[in-house]
């Protein structure tokens, strides 16, 4: 991925800075080749008195920045080839003077390094600034090119190490990064025909949040000279821009140019991943598996995709190699805990967020499925602790709010509400009457998904796509039930488009404490009418009862489907209390929910409830439910309060479950 660069410190030794001679530091430039030998020595026996350095560098850095790798020079980021040997240390006063004289004068020689001149005095001036940003000196490198440029102000190769070198300093600090703009900015003024250039200022560009100069760049160098690299870097530009559709367009590019690439394979799974493509994401990732079958993120990639199809096993079997891998991979472990979460399997799931916080101990993620999962498992107090401790993990100021920080103080109140009613009776308490209604509103909000069809494939997202903003917008309106003529609020579908024919759909809903309470009031109503038909179906065996009494149980849901925003855990929820109504009242469900149908987004597009009654019990097959049914005790008499239900809810269930093949 186009991030920041690397920093200046390197693994290997810990560098002492002993000072600059005297003209150099009144200059602030690098001392001439001529004095660099004894400038060396110096620093040498001073290192030597303090018993301190490191052992002279191994290879030769011209070798391991060899010009063989698909690479721009000095690349800030991982590049298509590793290094040859071990990194040098950080500090020159482990450099041999020898070696490093040497390694100059051989690059020299050979020209490898950009912008090389004609005059090979010059040329090793150069190389010896080439080789200190090679040893991760950077400073260093800039007074040497500095002085340079005071005799010669327009010698390309000095502007553009200078500005490499900048970059290498760290972008963390806007002055390099505007430094370093500035600097490959004159180059390209004096070498408008240089690919390399470009690609570098949008590596620059890209870690700043200048994402479109940056793909304006590295299209400028596509032009000029195309490669597998520069697709597969601009295809990582439209991926973080969420153009998903020409992002997938340049990883195919590359891949043409270069198919070995596991990176661009893996990133082209993404494409499909996020555009709802799931088994061709699949098969992309498993084909970057094959070109590096040690490539974590691939797995855990894949692990996902299984997950999102609902294949459980197969979800567990990738999660668990990449964690074979690094048994401390983070994403990997939070993943994994998530999906097991979903599964019910909470004890289990527990114990990768305690390990994932063990690693990464401020993971907010984590944090906040560490206490949902305690709370489930009806362990409130460490629940709360893990709850409040998200809460206390306030954003920096101007740093936007994670969604768990936004939803946390809402869960810790409900979950406080929920120990205090442990062990009254259910029919004693109603959390919708007991808790405010902006309470319930903004908690809802929270839980606000968002469809967003790329092509009109679906996927989930949690924010609209701001790239895309030409296009129109559709509120649907609910008929009611209660008040006939009466509509409510409904969802937003937006359709918008992109200058290059990209089509982005999407499906929002919004909710006030007002619509809420039309909807509440709404769902009431028909509560009462199907409690009252229910009474009259246990009394009557008419056909025309149970059919009324399913209906209701629709609608009810259909109003429920309609009001909220729904999160996967809600309609999956509304869902089950589908089945279970309709056992209750004797029906049981025998069909399945066809493939490529989402039963919220059915209820959510029908013109009305009678619609949608319609549309789920042609694929329901209700039967009337097994007589042996009525022998089984009452749901609410076995399981009278909020602990019984969370205790037989955690209980290990599967040695008595019988499998169906």
């Amino acid at each position: 991925v186009l991030a920041g660069g690397r920093g200046s410190s390197r693994s290997g030794c810990n560098p002492v800075r002993a000072p600059l001679l005297p003209g150099a530091l009144a200059t602030e430039h690098y001392s001439p080749l001529s004095l660099l030998k004894q400038e060396l020595q110096h620093r040498q026996q001073q290192e030597a008195q303090a018993g301190g350095g490191c052992s002279p560098q191994s290879g030769d850095w011209g070798e391991q920045y060899s010009v063989e790798c698909e690479s721009s020079f000095l690349n800030f980021h991982d590049s298509d080839c590793e290094p040859k040997g071990p990194p040098p240390c950080d500090s020159l006063l482990s450099l041999n003077t020898e070696k490093i004289l040497s390694q100059a004068k051989s690059i020299a020689e050979q020209k490898k390094f950009p912008f090389a001149t004609d005059n090979d005095s010059t040329n090793e001036e150069l190389a010896i600034a080439y080789v200190l940003i090679g040893s991760g000196l950077y400073d260093e490198a800039i007074r040497h090119f500095s002085t340079m440029l005071q005799e010669e102000p327009d010698l390309v190769s000095a502007i553009y190490g200078r500005g490499i070198a900048y970059g290498k300093k760290g972008l963390h600090d806007i002055k390099n990064a505007e430094l370093a703009l500035f600097e490959l900015s004159r180059v390209i003024t004096l070498e408008p025909d240089r690919p390399e250039v470009f690609e570098q200022r949008a590596e620059i560009l890209s870690p700043l949040g200048r994402i479109n100069e940056a793909v304006n760049d590295l299209t400028k160098a596509i032009q000029l000279q195309p490669s597998a690299r520069l697709y597969r870097h601009r295809g990582t530009l439209y991926f973080i821009s969420e153009d998903y559709a020409t992002a997938h367009e340049d990883f195919q590019q590359s891949l043409e140019l270069n198919k070995n690439q596991p990176i661009a394979m893996l990133y082209k799974g993404l494409t499909f991943f996020h555009r709802g493509l799931l088994k061709e994401a699949i098969e992309s990732f498993k084909e970057a598996l094959k070109q590096k079958v040690d490539f974590i993120d691939a797995y855990k990639s894949l692990g996902q995709a299984y997950r999102e199809l609902g294949n459980f096993e197969a979800a567990t079997e990738s999660f668990q190699k990449a964690l074979l891998l690094n048994q401390n991979h983070v994403q990997t472990l939070q993943l994994r805990g998530m999906m097991l979460y979903h599964h019910g399997s909470l004890q289990e799931a527990l114990k990768n967020f305690k390990r994932c916080l063990q690693l990464e101990p401020y993971n907010e993620v984590c944090q906040y499925m560490k206490g949902l999962s305690h709370v489930a498992m009806g362990q409130f107090y460490e629940g709360i602790k893990a709850q409040t401790k998200v809460m206390l993990n306030d954003p920096l100021p101007g740093q936007k709010a994670s969604p768990e920080y936004l939803k946390v103080k809402y869960l810790r109140e409900y979950s406080r509400y929920l120990h205090a009613h442990l062990d009254t009776p259910l029919a004693e308490y109603n959390i919708d009457v007991d808790l405010p209604g902006s309470f319930k509103d903004h908690w809802a909000k929270m839980l606000a998904v968002k469809m967003t069809f790329f092509f009109f494939t679906w996927t989930r997202g949690s924010q609209f796509n701001t790239k895309t903003k030409d296009g129109f917008t559709v509120n649907t309106k609910v008929p009611s039930l209660k008040d006939q003529g009466k509509e409510y609020d409904g969802f937003t579908i937006t359709i918008t488009g992109d200058k290059v024919g990209n089509i982005l759909f999407s499906v929002e809903t919004q909710t006030t404490e007002e619509r809420t309470q039309l909807y509440h009031a709404e769902i009431d109503a028909l509560y009462k009418d199907l409690t009252a038909k229910g009474k009259v179906l246990i009394l009557s065996s008419e056909f025309g009862e149970a059919d009324a009494v399913c209906n209701l149980i629709l609608s009810l849901v259909y109003y429920f489907y309609n009001l909220m925003p729904l999160s996967r855990g809600s309609s999956v929820i509304a869902y089950s209390v589908i089945v279970g109504a309709l056992m209750a009242s004797g029906k049981e469900v025998a069909g399945k929910i066809p493939k490529g149908k989402l039963v919220d987004f059915e209820a959510m597009t029908a013109p009305g409830s009678e619609a949608f009654s319609k549309i789920a019990k042609s694929w329901m097959n209700l039967k009337s439910i097994s007589p042996s049914y009525k022998s089984l005790p009452s749901v609410s008499e076995t399981f009278p309060t909020l602990r019984s239900m969370i205790e037989v809810l955690n209980t290990d269930s599967s040695p008595r479950c019988l499998k169906k093949l």
